[in-house]
C-alpha cells in the first residue's frame, strides 16, 4: 500500500537483542550498528546489527529485510557460543511491528579480514508490519 512506514528494522533488531542478553542475565556485550573505528577491533564482545537489504513482499504489507548479526568476541568457540545464544533469541522474538524472524544463513566463523580479531555472523529475515 502507498505511504506505508515501516519501523527501523535495525533499531528493532538491537532493541530485541539487548533485551534479549538482558533476559538471559548476560552482561558486558555491547550492541549497536557500527563498528566504534573503522579497521580496529571493537570491544569484545560486540554484536553488530546491520541491514542487508529490504523489500515489499506481495501486497506490500509486509517489508521483508535480510539482517546480518556480527559477533567479535575473544576467541572463536565464545563468538560462536554468544551467536548461538543470540540467535535463538531472535529467532522467538516478537515485538511491535515484527511479524517474524527466520534463519538464513550461519552462525559461521571467521577471522575479521582486517584485525584479525575472531568473528561469527549469521543472517536472518526479519518480516515487519507498518507503524
Amino acid at each position: 500500500m502507498k505511504g506505508q512506514i515501516f519501523p527501523d528494522v535495525m533499531l528493532k533488531v538491537v532493541t530485541l537483542t539487548r533485551s534479549g542478553l538482558t533476559s538471559a542475565g548476560i552482561s558486558g556485550v555491547t550492541v549497536g550498528t557500527r563498528l566504534p573505528v573503522k579497521g580496529q577491533a571493537a570491544a569484545r564482545p560486540y554484536v553488530m546489527v546491520r541491514n542487508d537489504g529490504a523489500g515489499l513482499e506481495a501486497g506490500g504489507v509486509v517489508e521483508n529485510s535480510t539482517v546480518r548479526i556480527a559477533i567479535w568476541h575473544t576467541s572463536e568457540a565464545a563468538g560462536l557460543a554468544l551467536a548461538q545464544v543470540v540467535r535463538s533469541f531472535l529467532l522467538d522474538a516478537r515485538s511491535a511491528g515484527v511479524h517474524s524472524v527466520v534463519p538464513l544463513s550461519g552462525p559461521f566463523t571467521t577471522d575479521d579480514p582486517d584485525t584479525g580479531s575472531p568473528l561469527c555472523y549469521f543472517t536472518l529475515a526479519v518480516r515487519t508490519r507498518p507503524a
